[in-house]
């Protein structure tokens, strides 16, 4: 994974692991829902937002 695409508090020095996952998003002009799968985990949303900042990735932030 580039460091690019590391969120800012991720430190790349920690111990990681990755995770295969489904993320599903679904999106209409007045919500949006995420659904996460993985081999030990489901959630789906109730909330979330986009946050962007100048000269920064986009950020998906759900709960």
């Amino acid at each position: 994974m580039p460091d690019e695409a590391l969120h800012e508090s991720n430190n790349p020095e920690t111990d990681m692991q990755r995770v295969a996952a489904t993320l599903q998003i679904n999106q209409t002009w007045r919500k949006i829902s995420i659904h996460l799968k993985t081999d030990n985990s489901e959630s789906v949303s109730t909330s979330a937002l986009v946050f962007t900042e100048d000269g920064r990735w986009p950020s998906l932030n759900y709960q």
